[in-house]
């Protein structure tokens, strides 16, 4: 068989691995964050800064991993097909690597930095 086949399942496989690490870590994260959120609730009513910290939190986390699901997930399976043999992504490597794939480094530092409904200064130095 083709070495290159095999160095690229190795660097697919790789890839995925890291992929599903992060999405664990996150949702751990969310989890943790819920479970504290659900403690804050039945000890007293002045921790209701800190649930709404909490479920912004949530909220964040949750949209980190359905923008990182969205844009890594597609691009893993049309590598695997390739290498398996079973569709030529070539066409398609470049619309991946060009625009999807950097879309999402775009979106996850806005996404861990979103600033406030009144607070724009923040968007100045992204643009």
């Amino acid at each position: 068989d083709d070495p290159q086949r095999y160095y690229s399942r190795t660097i697919i496989g790789i890839n995925l691995t890291c992929f599903v690490i992060i999405m664990i870590s996150y949702t751990m994260v969310n989890l943790f964050v819920r479970g504290n959120s659900e403690v804050l609730l039945t000890t007293s009513s002045a921790s209701k800064g800190l649930q709404k910290r909490n479920n912004k939190l949530r909220r964040k986390v949750s949209i980190i991993v359905v923008t990182d699901f969205v844009t890594w997930v597609p691009f893993i399976v049309t590598c695997l097909l390739h290498t398996f043999g079973v569709v030529n992504a070539s066409p398609t490597y470049p619309f991946f690597s060009i625009l999807i794939l950097p879309i999402n480094s775009v979106i996850n530092p806005i996404i861990y930095n979103k600033p406030g409904r009144n607070d724009h200064s923040a968007l100045i130095p992204l643009l």
